[in-house]
């Protein structure tokens, strides 16, 4: 499954992209929400994924933005701030509010 496989749910598109782009550069991460656990058959009605945590080092914050584009707020400094401080950071898709990228993903 890629993220350019049609008729992906927007939740399902978004997190194969970014998990695309977190393999593409070596960043371990785990994935929770009920995009994680339904294929494991604990089935829940709202199709998001609630935390992405990832191993991300400040020297993969640059590449990361620049592999997840201008249809993510993704800022680079951002997540070095967040890694020197140990704090969460969130990446937004712009995946429900950009025609193109939803048309790339459905």
């Amino acid at each position: 499954m890629t993220a350019t496989d049609e008729n992906l749910p927007d939740a399902l598109c978004v997190i194969t992209e970014v998990a695309e782009a977190f393999d593409a550069l070596g960043i371990a991460y785990l994935v929770g929400g009920s995009v994680a656990s339904s294929p494991l058959g604990n089935f829940r009605a709202t199709q998001d994924f609630g935390q992405v945590l990832a191993e991300l080092q400040s020297s993969q914050a640059r590449p990361l933005a620049n592999r997840l584009g201008e249809d993510y707020y993704a800022d680079a400094n951002t997540m070095r701030q967040a890694i020197a401080t140990r704090k969460e950071m969130r990446a937004v898709s712009a995946c429900r509010y950009s025609a193109r990228t939803r048309n790339r993903c459905m």
